[in-house]
């Protein structure tokens, strides 16, 4: 997300990462991760929860995302195995991606199906599009 944040910018949207584990996990995990927006801790996993993102098993984070090729990998992100052993770390959360507009209203949601299930950029920024139209 960090290479897109200027196209995101761009459409007047502003990124958010949640991680899991305090603000200081968090604040911690992201800049080693080199992400350059704000990232809030969620310790207790509330977001999550929230947006009905679901806890997978071996299949969804180990061999969903090696058959299929392993996106993230690809694409220059790297995996902390010291990052994932923070204190509130639950390896087997999925991830997802929330566009909520200004009115607090969820316009797009992702929920992955495996750990490296990321959305095409192409449909995050159509989303932007149509908010700002």
């Amino acid at each position: 997300m960090q290479r897109e944040y200027d196209a995101i910018e761009a459409r007047q949207a502003q990124a958010v990462a949640i991680a899991q584990g305090t603000a200081a996990e968090a604040e911690r995990f992201c800049r080693a991760a080199g992400v350059g927006y704000p990232c809030v801790g969620d310790p207790g996993k509330d977001s999550y929860r929230s947006y009905g993102l679901p806890r997978g098993g071996l299949k969804e984070i180990i061999i969903d995302p090696m058959r299929a090729g392993n996106q993230a990998l690809q694409e220059g992100h790297s995996v902390s195995l010291r990052g994932s052993l923070m204190r509130h770390s639950d390896w087997f959360q999925l991830p997802g991606l929330a566009i909520v507009d200004r009115a607090g209203i969820l316009r797009y949601l992702h929920r992955s199906r495996h750990a490296d299930d990321l959305p095409e950029l192409a449909s995050v920024l159509s989303v932007l599009d149509s908010l700002s139209r």
